[in-house]
């Protein structure tokens, strides 16, 4: 084994002072090649990209999630850590749905009976309810497969339709208005 080659996650790690979960990250991101053998180099440089600039733990500066990370609990550094925080849900959120929303969308639009397309979909009414108020944009495309799909021979509006189990906005704003 040449001295300048690293063969395995392990010995990544052992170089640049990581974990071998830390060396499969650093591959998932495209920092390091897919598989081995890697340079001492690229090691290196792959560890030097994954370090903040601010700097790591309690030397971190204040107002990062770093520092909240190492134990700072002073208003600013909580602000960074629930920034972050916010933006990790929303991405995954974001990634939750991409594959959801298109069968969803389809599938009320063609006139499937909501309790089963959320079966089907996997998804509760809940998570749909949830979404439909952070994207206004499905919102409004759930709003327009809901009246597309929905079913011509009930009367719309109605607690009968509801319990029919009609879910297009005219339903939902008389479902909603009778809750209170």
């Amino acid at each position: 084994m040449s001295p300048a080659l690293l063969h395995t996650f392990v010995d990544v790690a052992r170089h640049v002072g990581v974990t071998p979960p830390t060396v499969r990250v650093w591959v998932e991101k495209g920092w390091l090649t897919a598989s081995g053998p890697w340079t001492t180099a690229d090691a290196r440089a792959a560890a030097a990209r994954s370090r903040q600039r601010a700097g790591r733990g309690a030397v971190a500066a204040h107002g990062t999630a770093s520092r909240w990370r190492a134990g700072c609990s002073c208003e600013a550094c909580r602000a960074a850590h629930n920034a972050e925080s916010r933006d990790v849900r929303e991405a995954a959120r974001v990634e939750w749905w991409a594959d959801r929303e298109a069968p969803l969308l389809e599938a009320l639009a063609g006139g499937a009976p909501w309790r089963e397309v959320l079966a089907e979909v996997g998804v509760t009414a809940q998570a749909v309810t949830a979404h439909r108020r952070r994207s206004p944009a499905f919102a409004a495309a759930l709003d327009g497969a809901l009246m597309e799909g929905r079913d011509q021979s009930i009367e719309h509006g109605r607690a009968g339709a509801w319990r029919a189990g009609c879910r297009c906005p005219e339903c939902r704003e008389y479902h909603e208005g009778t809750r209170t």
